[in-house]
């Protein structure tokens, strides 16, 4: 070190280390310090691709700024021996600027989107068929002549970087109202059969009931909670929670009671276990279309506010700064 700083011309007899002070940006797994679970499991992908002969799997980075998912990108890409491209979610702000980026690219390149919660939902719309299929379908012209064009795009990978993590607050109980209706519906279901005089219950029932009321409350949940936080950007979480209420509850209201008649013909096939799981299932249905999905989550959404999407950031409209009008 004492060699190096009185002669200058000591830097050109170590090539490594003068390549080394082009960039402080890791180049590999070797010289990335820390995150040894995540070096693991992306090593174990890349082989997995390498030896496949295919590129990578899309790949999504979370975490909160300076944490170096921009160097792990770097870092996938010199590992890969791919090129990489790197912009930005806001950058990207038409459906064109993606096409642009993405025809450029080449068999096995990585495009690096930082900010990608940031994307324009048009945008998304078009990166999503271009991630699955590998294809980009664009509209030439307008009005009567207008006609769209697909185009096949090169086997590329997309590296995502994102500080907006997702909320754990809102799953914990939304995974809890599911299974709050699913007993719920198998006690009042068992409680109806042992008053019929029905000796003990089907030996599937509590499997197969768990089954379908888990599925339907997963993806009511789902449905339910998109509009919500689609109308919280917006409105704020209580008002957008009544407003995405009003919105959702005819269509989900109109499929749990067509559903629930559904599962309630099956009571009248002469077979005892059919007769359980069809009762089982349609009980649970109504249990979730009017109390979980129109009051509990409605409600439990509003008395949090803001909390329920904990540990992420603000959602809704920012606050009003001093001297800006409401």
């Amino acid at each position: 070190m004492i060699d190096r700083i009185v002669n200058p011309g000591a830097g050109d007899e170590e090539p490594q280390e003068a390549e080394l002070e082009v960039t402080l940006r890791p180049r590999d797994f070797a010289h990335y310090i820390g995150q040894e679970r995540l070096k693991q499991n992306i090593q174990l992908a890349i082989d997995a691709a390498t030896k496949r002969g295919e590129p990578l799997d899309h790949v999504l980075l979370h975490g909160p700024p300076g944490l170096g998912k921009t160097t792990m990108a770097s870092v996938i890409a010199h590992e890969m021996g791919a090129q990489i491209r790197i912009t930005s979610g806001p950058a990207i702000e038409r459906p064109g600027d993606l096409a642009s980026l993405l025809t450029n690219l080449q068999d096995g390149d990585i495009l690096f989107i930082d900010e990608i919660h940031r994307l324009n939902r048009t945008v998304e719309e078009v990166l999503y068929s271009a991630m699955e299929d590998f294809k980009l379908d664009i509209m030439m012209g307008k009005g009567p002549s207008a006609r769209s064009l697909r185009l096949d795009l090169p086997k590329f990978t997309i590296i995502g970087a994102t500080t907006r993590t997702g909320a754990l607050a809102a799953p914990l109980y939304l995974m809890a109202t599911v299974v709050l209706s699913f007993a719920g519906s198998l006690g009042l279901a068992t409680f109806l059969f042992s008053r019929l005089g029905t000796e003990g219950v089907a030996f599937n029932l509590t499997l197969l009931s768990f089954l379908f009321l888990v599925a339907l409350g997963v993806d009511y949940n789902i449905f339910l909670m998109t509009r919500v936080r689609e109308e919280v950007a917006v409105h704020g979480t209580r008002e957008g929670t009544l407003r995405a209420l009003v919105t959702t509850g005819g269509v989900v209201t109109g499929a749990g009671l067509i559903l629930a008649g559904t599962f309630a013909t099956l009571t009248l096939l002469p077979l005892e276990e059919l007769i359980q799981i069809g009762a089982t299932v349609a009980i649970g249905v109504l249990i979730d279309t009017f109390i979980v999905r129109a009051l509990l989550i409605p409600a439990i959404t509003y008395r949090l506010g803001e909390r329920a999407w904990w540990p992420a950031r603000r959602v809704g409209p920012a606050a009003p700064g001093p001297g800006t009008r409401p």
